[in-house]
């Protein structure tokens, strides 16, 4: 997530400077942060969708050792 905080933190800055002046540079830091919050959170949630909706047996599938019956 660095890398997307450091691309969109320079586009920000610049933006928010120009149209609300000192005050957009002071919170250009605070918008890039919500903004890759944002973009976290939603694979993240894909993600654990897509986990609670796993069957048991997929869960172990492919994993040496294991089998449903234990």
């Amino acid at each position: 997530m660095s890398i997307t905080q450091g691309v969109l933190y320079i586009p920000v800055i610049i933006l928010l400077q120009k149209f609300f002046g000192l005050h957009g540079v002071i919170c250009s830091m605070t918008v890039t942060e919500v903004i890759t919050s944002v973009m976290g959170l939603v694979p993240f949630i894909l993600f654990s969708r897509k986990l609670k909706n796993m069957e048991p047996e997929e869960e172990i599938k492919g994993v040496p050792g294991t089998s449903p019956g234990i």
